[in-house]
């Protein structure tokens, strides 16, 4: 099988590998098709705080068709198609004991900590892999790991139905989130820098988006709010100072979410967590929402 093999920043190469052997509990995945996500990126140009070289695969937003298939209790077949959970607990960590994986200590993401899914073949295990509906296409099949990226970032924020969620960084995972919130009957307000991206995001049907530029975003957001601010802030830029200012974009008792992986350090002013007495909560990848949107 082929694989992409980054061995240093800038520098990948397609090797040439032995196709999986079948193990127990593991199903092998012919990819159809994988995405490259910020992580992908910042592993090549040598800037991702995360990446461990040298990567054999990179990429984990995959989609494909299963080719073996050890038995299973999760009904997994030869000729299912499939997309695939990237994120692997140690199952033994206090995380993993409570159920959240996704932050375990030991924590091996295909791609990051492990060989990534940039690959004719992948094996992975059983409890990883997930039916895709039919009406998907492959593309769509892709952006289920983002969007399960969201869909916990907005669990994590307990959006209720009528709030409003003011969501700075309109990339992929900002649009993705604001989906979600409007799915669950949210008001999203995506915020960011760049008018295309915000032209984007209202043309996949995000209905409240703006620019911030001009810095009155406190403003805007009670004139939207009906002259308070949103229940809920969650950032995915991880920009230092969104991260420093956020706090003063929610109102008393609301939530705060940090979702984007920060940049640089940045400082947070604990006085508006202790004035509003905020909630503030992480959100790291996702856990269960490829089962459970």
């Amino acid at each position: 099988m082929k694989v992409l093999y980054l061995e240093a920043a800038h520098k990948t190469s397609v090797r040439e590998l032995p196709d999986p052997e079948l193990k127990s509990g593991h199903a092998i995945v012919e990819v159809e098709l994988c995405g490259a996500c910020g992580t992908d990126i910042g592993g090549f140009k040598g800037v991702s705080p995360v990446i461990r070289y040298p990567v054999i695969g990179m990429g984990h937003e995959t989609a494909g068709r299963i080719v073996g298939v050890a038995p299973n209790t999760r009904g997994l077949q030869i000729g299912d198609e499939v997309c695939m959970e990237p994120y692997i607990g140690c199952g033994a960590c206090y995380a993993c004991r409570l159920g959240r994986y996704n932050t375990c200590e030991n924590l091996s993401t295909c791609g990051v900590h492990r060989p990534g899914m940039m690959a004719t073949k992948f094996q992975h295990p059983v409890t990883h892999v997930h039916k895709l509906p039919e009406r998907l296409t492959w593309e769509e099949g892709v952006m289920v790991e983002p969007l399960t990226i969201g869909i916990h970032a907005n669990h994590r924020a307990g959006i209720q139905v009528g709030e409003y969620v003011v969501i700075v960084g309109a990339g992929s995972i900002g649009m993705l989130t604001a989906l979600v919130s409007q799915a669950y009957g949210a008001i999203p307000i995506l915020v960011d820098l760049i008018d295309n991206r915000l032209a984007l995001a209202r043309g996949l049907g995000i209905r409240h988006v703006f620019n911030n530029a001009g810095g009155n975003l406190a403003d805007h957001l009670r004139t939207m709010c009906g002259g308070e601010l949103p229940q809920v802030a969650i950032d995915c830029s991880g920009a230092g100072p969104v991260a420093a200012t956020l706090a003063t974009f929610v109102r008393s008792a609301g939530r705060v979410v940090f979702v984007g992986w920060p940049k640089t350090e940045c400082t947070l002013d604990i006085s508006w967590f202790l004035k509003k007495e905020l909630d503030l909560f992480g959100s790291r990848n996702s856990r269960d929402e490829f089962r459970n949107p």
